[in-house]
């Protein structure tokens, strides 16, 4: 029966690692869709559908890496850190205005392709520098008396950090240490062959 308990450790260890990266990506799923405390606002879900947990044994007997990461998502860190956001290509950034977003935050119908695709579409929009300070895309409005200011144009943007990945892990502890403790029991009474 001892020469068994290798065995019996590693497929039990692999088990249990696999399900607390499951777990994981789980509760950071839920996180993003509104469910539980400390939530994330989400327009696309590209960032929720991208969380993903990888085992896979390293080395010798008992030797099992699970990673819980975020894949092909770019902007993942500053979500989670926090940072500074800056034009890569252009001089601007263009943030949109509550008129052109939902309660939500999404950016409504006509506009949500951005500022780019907007004008590129034949609408009229123009550059209003406002006399105390700041500058916008804006449009005129129908009835031609006022303007309705699209996107202000920033030259940087700082972004909290509010994913909340590692504050997640930290808070889901006793429920891994609960997955340890009972893969440990299973061990036991797979060793003693009950």
């Amino acid at each position: 029966m001892l020469g068994r308990l290798p065995t019996i450790v590693e497929r039990e260890l692999v088990i249990a690692s696999k399900r607390m990266g499951e777990e994981h990506v789980t509760s950071m799923a839920q996180r993003m869709r509104g469910d539980g405390a400390g939530l994330v606002k989400t327009r696309t879900g590209f960032l929720r559908d991208r969380f993903t947990t990888e085992t896979r044994q390293v080395g010798g007997i008992g030797g099992i890496r699970t990673r819980v990461f975020v894949a092909g998502v770019k902007y993942a860190d500053i979500q989670e850190r926090g940072g500074i956001i800056r034009p890569k290509a252009k001089k601007f950034l263009t943030v949109p205005m509550d008129a052109i977003k939902t309660a939500g935050g999404a950016i409504k119908g006509k506009y949500s392709g951005g500022a780019g695709a907007y004008r590129a579409s034949g609408a009229k929009t123009f550059v209003w520098r406002n006399p105390l300070g700041g500058a916008f895309i804006a449009e005129k409005l129908e009835n031609g008396k006022g303007l309705r200011l699209l996107w202000k144009l920033v030259r940087s943007v700082r972004i909290p950090g509010n994913l909340g990945w590692y504050r997640t892990w930290r808070e889901n502890a006793s429920s891994r240490r609960s997955i340890l403790d009972a893969t440990a029991r299973r061990i036991v009474q797979q060793s003693r062959g009950a």
